[in-house]
């Protein structure tokens, strides 16, 4: 059963995203293309939240 939460995704990926994935694959680094493409999302959402954090310390907004 699905709370909403799905993308379904079909594509192929070719040059330097594809061969990190097939090297990450074959250290064992990850057990499956799907597994890793998940902690890279995770990883890049962190990155983000991480530049918005920085961003929010250098420019905050006062209402004074």
């Amino acid at each position: 059963m699905s709370d909403g939460n799905q993308v379904h995704l079909r594509f192929v990926l070719t040059g330097e995203p594809a061969r990190i994935l097939r090297e990450l694959k074959e250290r064992g680094i990850v057990s499956t293309y799907q597994e890793a493409i998940r902690h890279a999302i995770y990883a890049y959402k962190d990155k983000i939240d991480i530049r918005d954090l920085t961003t929010i310390k250098l420019n905050p907004e006062t209402d004074e």
